[in-house]
């Protein structure tokens, strides 16, 4: 099984959501923990992002960048993907 990595950005959004909904930090952790086991879920992102993959859970985005041993979670989007993807 891969390990999972939080970049820094993530790990403060992932902080900010334990605060405010614990029960929403919870479902982010186990998709996380299911993308570190078969990084392939996620869906495939595009253009700029190209080589990127993406989950939804709830209202989040996880976009994270699958390594051969680990994965490696970049941002944690709330809100609208707009937003995100800028």
């Amino acid at each position: 099984m891969r390990k999972a990595a939080l970049s820094r950005r993530a790990a403060r959004e992932l902080a900010k959501v334990r605060r405010w909904d614990r029960a929403l930090c919870a479902r982010l952790v186990a998709a996380m923990r299911s993308a570190a086991a078969e990084p392939a879920a996620g869906a495939r992102l595009a253009g700029e992002w190209g080589g990127l993959r993406a989950l939804r859970v709830g209202g989040c985005r996880l976009v994270y960048e699958p390594f051969r041993s680990r994965v490696v979670f970049l941002e944690l989007g709330l809100g609208a993907r707009r937003a995100l993807y800028r």
